[in-house]
């Protein structure tokens, strides 16, 4: 004989667990950058001849890549009279009235790992309980707030250095905005892209722009679908190197390009995503305000990854540094010198507040006792 139980007319209501209502996430990086790197022993060829210095920023796989999220962990109770046989759906979002919802489907526990949250950002969450098609009971609403530590890294899995280049603080009260500018290594050539690498860029990321910095002898091609991306290969040199004419003329063509309002969400790569990569965001984040303790950690960061240490006292950065130098009046923050710089490579006033006015945001007020 087979036996059924009705199912309960209140079944009672899901119980958030993790995060905690009113909780502050973990930090969202397996490894944290949490000290100066010191300068390698050796630093690049001094040979003026370029195939010298190509070959040098054509980095080689050292070790071990850390540049990797964590998730956020959530976790809940089913309802007291429904223990079995249910399917979860977790729904997250920036507003109480989740608006804009992000769902995770179809949970056959009561469990779930989200990656990719942007960091110092509150976040409203709810679970519901599925009996087949059927929804059966659903949790209050929680709030929680992620970590406030950088970067946001990103989790492709056969790329490496991958993340968002917002989140770092600007005077007056502003920050870079997340979502916007990613970078990352390459993705065809040392590292090739799955369908879930390219899931990942396209629908969770929602790329449209590849702006591929690698030179003409690296054959560079896209990596990703042409129909859903616009790929932009625009070389350029690092470092001090930024001084040729060709890299002036490059770095001019993809400040105008980050200037368009149809650019975005953009990724930009070279090949480790440190050293041409480093530099265009060491620019255009001096360029929004980002302070040089920050700049620094910013270029450090690649160290995490498969490609060896980047150090803010090795050679490389500080050269960088004192061909900027030459183009601010004395005194002049790295701010100052870098914006003297793009002026003298042809970057507009006008394309620079472009970029500050879609590019910043206010930093989130925490929220009072009382809200959460």
């Amino acid at each position: 004989m087979a036996f059924w139980r009705r199912r309960p007319a209140d079944p009672g209501p899901v119980m958030l667990l993790d995060p905690p209502d009113g909780a502050v996430t973990p930090p969202l990086q397996q490894f944290p950058l949490s000290e100066p790197l010191t300068p390698p022993e050796e630093g690049p060829p001094d040979a003026d001849a370029a195939t010298t210095r190509v070959a040098w920023w054509r980095p080689q796989l050292q070790g071990p890549d850390r540049s990797r999220p964590q998730p956020v962990r959530f976790r809940w109770l089913p309802p007291p009279a429904l223990g079995r046989a249910l399917r979860y759906d977790l729904i997250l979002g920036l507003d109480p009235m989740l608006s804009r919802p992000a769902v995770v489907p179809n949970l056959l526990e009561p469990t779930a790992r989200v990656f990719h949250l942007f960091v110092d950002t509150d976040y409203y969450w709810r679970v519901v309980a599925r009996l087949g098609d059927e929804p059966v009971a659903e949790s209050p609403m929680h709030r929680f707030r992620t970590h406030s530590s950088l970067p946001r890294w990103i989790r492709v899995p056969q790329a490496t250095n991958v993340r968002d280049l917002g989140g770092w603080r600007v005077p007056g009260g502003l920050r870079v905005r997340q979502g916007l500018i990613y970078r990352s290594s390459e993705m065809n050539q040392h590292h090739e892209l799955s369908a879930e690498g390219r899931d990942i860029l396209l629908r969770q990321l929602g790329v449209r722009t590849d702006l591929d910095l690698r030179g003409p002898d690296e054959d560079p091609t896209p990596a990703l679908p042409a129909d859903w991306v616009r790929y932009l290969n625009t070389p350029i040199l690092p470092y001090e190197r930024i001084l040729d004419a060709p890299a002036t003329a490059a770095i001019a063509q993809v400040f105008a390009a980050l200037a368009a309002g149809d650019f975005y969400p953009a990724l930009m790569h070279c090949w480790a995503g440190a050293d041409r990569a480093g530099t265009l965001a060491f620019l255009l984040h001096a360029a929004l305000g980002v302070q040089l303790p920050d700049l620094e950690a910013d270029y450090e960061l690649s160290s995490l990854s498969v490609y060896g240490n980047r150090s803010c006292r090795g050679p490389d950065f500080l050269r960088m540094l004192e061909a900027l130098a030459a183009f601010g009046a004395p005194g002049d923050s790295v701010n100052g010198q870098v914006e003297g710089y793009l002026r003298a490579a042809g970057v507009h006033e006008q394309t620079l507040e472009r970029l500050r006015a879609g590019l910043l945001e206010p930093v989130p007020a925490p929220p009072a006792e009382s809200e959460w």
